[in-house]
């Protein structure tokens, strides 16, 4: 196949140059193994391709041919280029799986610095649920998952860490002012961020405040971190919605866990 490309190369120059003699020297080969490569050619397609008397000129089937042989080299090329760039891991495509929580915090810088490196690759993001995507992956439907820990997957996955995050305690000014008195809110400011949690269990403000709670995992920390201080807070909402986490801080609602590159 790759000999028969080099024929079609070598016909094009021939038919640019109209000169054998031109065409072999350009191409940097002797005349017979470019006249013998122009027998290959006429004796695949069945007819003359040039008529050699008084001078080199193409023949009618010649005309045909030079027409189909640009595309034919043209499309070569756009193989050859795709090729490469799979096997340099430039090129092909990309399935991944992410549910909502993962698709705005690990996903976006991830993906910014993968297509600087990889700008070919095409890439198709699916949001679901991790139990959703971890079907999804056994049955081939995506490449690859984003999941913040490896629990109840098994052996049939390889793992790879990316990334580690902390988690927040994030309380809305609105609800510090409610519930805090101004002169423990002045001593507060000046506290590290452990000594700030460990001030606010003391004062009785977690137990106090209202809590919104988003997702099961998230919710599972909030009752182990309730449970460890000895503190039982009103849970004023649940719900499985990253983006109303939002919402619901910037109204007040209440205290709650996110990640902290979620923080704006």
């Amino acid at each position: 196949m790759l000999s028969l490309y080099e024929d079609l190369r070598n016909f094009r120059v021939i038919a640019e140059e109209m000169h054998i003699t031109r065409a072999a020297q350009r191409l940097h080969m002797s005349q017979q193994t470019l006249s013998n490569c122009v027998r290959r050619l006429e004796k695949d397609c069945g007819t003359a391709l040039f008529e050699r008397q008084p001078h080199l000129r193409l023949t009618a089937a010649g005309e045909l041919f030079l027409a189909h042989v640009s595309s034919v080299l043209e499309q070569a090329d756009q193989l050859s280029s795709q090729l490469q760039e799979l096997r340099s891991g430039r090129g092909g495509r990309l399935k991944i799986g992410v549910n909502q929580t993962q698709s705005q915090t690990t996903l976006p810088p991830v993906l910014h610095a993968f297509f600087r490196e990889y700008p070919g690759v095409k890439t198709e993001v699916t949001i679901c649920p991790v139990y959703d995507l971890t079907k999804k992956l056994l049955d081939g439907d995506i490449d690859l998952l984003f999941r913040a820990s490896r629990k109840n997957l098994h052996g049939d996955f390889d793992f790879t860490e990316i990334t580690s995050d902390h988690l927040c305690l994030c309380i809305p000014s609105e609800l510090l002012e409610a519930f805090y008195p101004p002169n423990r809110r002045t001593l507060f400011s000046q506290l590290s961020p452990a000594q700030q949690l460990d001030q606010l269990t003391a004062d009785g403000f977690l137990q106090g405040a209202p809590f919104v709670l988003n997702g099961p995992w998230l919710s599972a920390f909030a009752r182990k971190f309730f449970q460890r201080r000895g503190i039982a807070p009103e849970v004023l909402l649940e719900f499985h919605d990253t983006e109303m986490l939002f919402t619901l801080g910037y109204a007040n609602m209440g205290i709650t866990f996110i990640h902290s590159n979620m923080i704006p």
